[in-house]
Formats: C-alpha cells, sequence, structure tokens
C-alpha cells in the first residue's frame, strides 16, 4: 500500500526530492492555482525497490527499499481524479515511459478510487513527443518557470 506524504497545493520553499528545475515547474504549476486541486504528493515511491544482499535491520531495510524504489515525482490529487506527474524540463521520450511504469505499479498498490490519469508536467516539449502522449492519453501541460519567462 502506498501512502504518500501529504503537502496542501501551494508553492513551498522546497519540494521533497524534486531538482532546482522540477521545482520552478511545479511552483509556476501551483501558482496557476488548479481548479479542484486538494492536495499534493511529491517524491512518492512505488514498487518493490531492489532486492537487498545482505541481512539487515527492519529499519535499514525500509530504507532501502525506498532509496532503490522508483519514484512518481508528484501527485496531484483533485476533488475528481488523481494525476501521477513526471516533471521534465524539454520533456522527451523518456517521460513517456516512466509515467507508464509509474502508473502500472500504482494501480498495484491501490491508494485511491478516483481515476488516476498521467500527466506530464514541463516547460517545453518534443512536438512528436507531445504527439505520441496524446495518443497514449497522456496529458501534457506546458508551464513556463519564472526563468523562462524572460525574453531573450
Amino acid at each position: 500500500m502506498i501512502k504518500p506524504r501529504w503537502f496542501s497545493p501551494s508553492p513551498l520553499p522546497k519540494y521533497p526530492g524534486l531538482g532546482y528545475q522540477d521545482a520552478a515547474i511545479v511552483d509556476s504549476y501551483l501558482r496557476t492555482k488548479p481548479a479542484g486541486l486538494v492536495r499534493v504528493s511529491y517524491s512518492v515511491p512505488v514498487g518493490q525497490g531492489r532486492p537487498q544482499t545482505v541481512d539487515t535491520t527492519p529499519a535499514i531495510a525500509a530504507d532501502w527499499k525506498y532509496l532503490t524504489s522508483l519514484k512518481v515525482d508528484a501527485i496531484f490529487e483533485f476533488t475528481d481524479r488523481v494525476e501521477l506527474c513526471e516533471i521534465k524540463p524539454n520533456a522527451g521520450a523518456g517521460a513517456i515511459g516512466q509515467l507508464l511504469c509509474y502508473n502500472i505499479l500504482m494501480r498495484q498498490a491501490i491508494f485511491t478510487q478516483l481515476p488516476i490519469y498521467n500527466v506530464i508536467l514541463t516547460d517545453d516539449i518534443h512536438p512528436d513527443v507531445a504527439l505520441c502522449a496524446g495518443l497514449l492519453n497522456i496529458r501534457v501541460r506546458t508551464i513556463a518557470p519564472p526563468s523562462r519567462r524572460v525574453p531573450i
């Protein structure tokens, strides 16, 4: 069972598990105040992680599982749906593959009765990747972080 650590849907000083570029995109998205957004969780582990090779304490085993698990960048829970979100600056085809894996692993560990959607949250996406995402029912949200809003 997945137990996300939930945060209110507002900008944070630091986003758990996210790098600075990912954080800038999330921050910009949250500042748009998406309608119906109830709560957000970041860097959510899914799957089993890598197997342990030595006997150890339960605490170290839990840490190992967390460290070696795949992680969904963000889960956005709305009043009517849940969005698994891969946050990718300059999103490429890898974002699609990651989301498809996360979706399969998430459905094996049901934590909600709401419908689950895949979303790529990005500042830019290759047109062919956007086309493929659409054909796979993956939603794409393009958000310009503050650093990219300055004209060149």
